[in-house]
Protein backbone atom coordinates (compact mmCIF):
# COMPACT_ATOMS: atom_id res chain seq x y z
CA UNK A 1 0.00 0.00 0.00
CA UNK A 2 2.89 2.29 0.74
CA UNK A 3 4.60 1.30 -1.58
CA UNK A 4 2.10 2.05 -4.67
CA UNK A 5 0.87 5.27 -2.93
CA UNK A 6 -2.54 4.06 -2.35
CA UNK A 7 -4.53 6.24 -0.34
CA UNK A 8 -5.27 5.52 3.65
CA UNK A 9 -8.20 3.83 4.16
CA UNK A 10 -7.27 2.12 7.59
CA UNK A 11 -9.11 3.84 10.64
CA UNK A 12 -8.90 1.16 13.10
CA UNK A 13 -6.46 -2.02 13.96
CA UNK A 14 -6.65 -4.56 16.32
CA UNK A 15 -3.80 -5.72 18.10
CA UNK A 16 -3.98 -9.35 18.43
CA UNK A 17 -3.95 -10.73 22.63
CA UNK A 18 -1.79 -13.25 23.61
CA UNK A 19 -3.54 -15.99 26.05
CA UNK A 20 -1.91 -18.58 28.41
CA UNK A 21 -5.19 -20.40 30.18
CA UNK A 22 -2.55 -22.74 31.35
CA UNK A 23 -0.77 -20.46 33.59
CA UNK A 24 -3.24 -18.26 34.80
CA UNK A 25 -5.01 -21.37 36.30
CA UNK A 26 -2.34 -22.71 38.32
CA UNK A 27 -0.22 -18.95 38.91
CA UNK A 28 -1.34 -19.94 42.71
CA UNK A 29 0.81 -23.09 42.37
CA UNK A 30 4.44 -21.23 41.45
CA UNK A 31 5.86 -21.48 44.83
CA UNK A 32 6.20 -25.27 43.95
CA UNK A 33 8.72 -24.46 41.20
CA UNK A 34 12.50 -23.48 41.22
CA UNK A 35 12.17 -19.31 42.00
CA UNK A 36 13.93 -19.19 38.63
CA UNK A 37 11.42 -20.92 36.61
CA UNK A 38 8.87 -19.21 38.30
CA UNK A 39 10.51 -15.78 37.51
CA UNK A 40 10.56 -16.77 33.88
CA UNK A 41 6.90 -17.80 34.36
CA UNK A 42 5.78 -14.15 35.49
CA UNK A 43 8.19 -12.86 32.85
CA UNK A 44 6.32 -14.91 30.02
CA UNK A 45 2.61 -14.31 32.20
CA UNK A 46 3.26 -10.34 31.50
CA UNK A 47 2.61 -10.28 28.15
CA UNK A 48 -0.72 -11.97 28.45
CA UNK A 49 -3.29 -9.53 27.43
CA UNK A 50 -6.79 -8.94 25.49
CA UNK A 51 -6.92 -7.86 22.15
CA UNK A 52 -6.82 -3.94 21.72
CA UNK A 53 -8.67 -2.02 19.17
CA UNK A 54 -7.39 0.98 18.04
CA UNK A 55 -9.64 3.63 16.62
CA UNK A 56 -8.07 6.78 14.77
CA UNK A 57 -10.36 9.82 13.67
CA UNK A 58 -8.91 9.80 10.22
CA UNK A 59 -7.52 7.17 7.93
CA UNK A 60 -3.75 6.32 9.55
CA UNK A 61 -0.88 6.50 6.98
CA UNK A 62 -0.03 3.66 5.30
CA UNK A 63 3.21 3.95 6.79
CA UNK A 64 2.09 3.48 10.52
CA UNK A 65 -0.57 0.83 9.48
CA UNK A 66 2.42 -0.94 8.15
CA UNK A 67 4.51 -0.66 11.53
CA UNK A 68 1.80 -1.73 13.71
CA UNK A 69 1.14 -4.78 11.56
CA UNK A 70 4.68 -5.60 11.75
CA UNK A 71 5.27 -4.30 15.65
CA UNK A 72 2.00 -7.17 16.25
CA UNK A 73 3.45 -9.96 14.50
CA UNK A 74 7.19 -9.98 15.71
CA UNK A 75 5.69 -9.58 19.52
CA UNK A 76 3.29 -13.00 18.37
CA UNK A 77 6.82 -14.34 17.09
CA UNK A 78 8.58 -13.70 20.12
CA UNK A 79 5.71 -14.57 22.75
CA UNK A 80 5.33 -17.91 21.23
CA UNK A 81 8.89 -18.61 21.72
CA UNK A 82 8.53 -17.23 25.11
CA UNK A 83 5.86 -19.28 26.12
CA UNK A 84 7.37 -22.89 24.46
CA UNK A 85 10.56 -22.45 26.06
CA UNK A 86 8.74 -21.88 29.51
CA UNK A 87 6.50 -24.71 28.85
CA UNK A 88 10.04 -27.00 28.02
CA UNK A 89 11.21 -25.54 31.17
CA UNK A 90 8.28 -26.77 33.31
CA UNK A 91 8.44 -29.73 31.97
CA UNK A 92 11.93 -30.36 32.20
CA UNK A 93 11.49 -29.44 36.02
CA UNK A 94 8.78 -32.20 36.57
CA UNK A 95 10.71 -35.11 34.69
CA UNK A 96 14.35 -34.32 36.33
CA UNK A 97 15.78 -33.42 32.60
CA UNK A 98 18.32 -30.48 31.99
CA UNK A 99 16.64 -27.66 32.13
CA UNK A 100 16.61 -25.70 28.68
CA UNK A 101 18.06 -22.50 30.49
CA UNK A 102 16.42 -19.19 31.65
CA UNK A 103 14.48 -16.76 29.41
CA UNK A 104 17.17 -14.54 29.33
CA UNK A 105 20.21 -16.15 29.11
CA UNK A 106 18.37 -17.99 25.55
CA UNK A 107 16.69 -14.78 24.01
CA UNK A 108 19.47 -14.41 21.67
CA UNK A 109 19.78 -18.46 20.25
CA UNK A 110 16.01 -18.36 20.92
CA UNK A 111 15.19 -15.23 18.63
CA UNK A 112 17.83 -15.56 16.39
CA UNK A 113 15.28 -17.60 13.46
CA UNK A 114 12.20 -15.75 14.43
CA UNK A 115 11.45 -13.21 11.50
CA UNK A 116 12.62 -9.45 12.31
CA UNK A 117 10.74 -6.36 12.43
CA UNK A 118 12.51 -4.52 10.10
CA UNK A 119 12.53 -7.33 7.38
CA UNK A 120 8.28 -7.08 7.49
CA UNK A 121 8.83 -3.13 6.64
CA UNK A 122 9.22 -1.93 3.11
CA UNK A 123 12.68 0.17 2.69
CA UNK A 124 10.87 2.91 2.22
CA UNK A 125 8.78 3.09 5.31
CA UNK A 126 12.73 3.33 7.08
Amino acid sequence: MHEHNSPATIKEFTIAGFKAPFYKENIGKLGLLDVHIAADIIKVHSMVHDEKKIVWENAAPNSVVCIAYATSAALAYKFNADLYHVAMRIRSFEEGTADPGSLSSTEAARHADLPKFEDMIPEKIV
